[in-house]
């Protein structure tokens, strides 16, 4: 009797020395994953801020350009379009 628990303590205490290695190296993988992808975030909010100022850049060439070197004409007369009126359904819960 005494023998056989010893045994199973024996693997049972092993089995938890594995699990506990499993977890320490999972955790020690995750960590590098994670400082991975912050270098990759970091990144592209780089090339983010760089299409945001080439877009700034565009805008204010436009501001600055004359419309009518650019095609533009004047209007001649100003006109609306009506929009469409959609069906008027109405819904009270009171």
């Amino acid at each position: 009797m005494r023998n056989k628990l010893t045994t199973y303590l024996g693997s049972l205490f092993g089995g938890l020395v594995v699990l506990y290695l499993l977890l320490v190296i999972g955790t020690i993988y995750l960590a590098s994953e994670q400082t991975e992808l912050l270098g990759q975030v970091s990144d592209k909010e780089a090339s983010i801020g760089m299409l945001e100022s080439k877009y700034y850049t565009s805008i204010a060439a436009l501001n600055d350009a004359n419309p009518a070197a650019l095609g533009f004409a004047v209007p001649t007369q100003k006109s609306y379009a009506r929009a469409a009126s959609g069906p008027a359904l109405t819904r009270a819960d009171y």
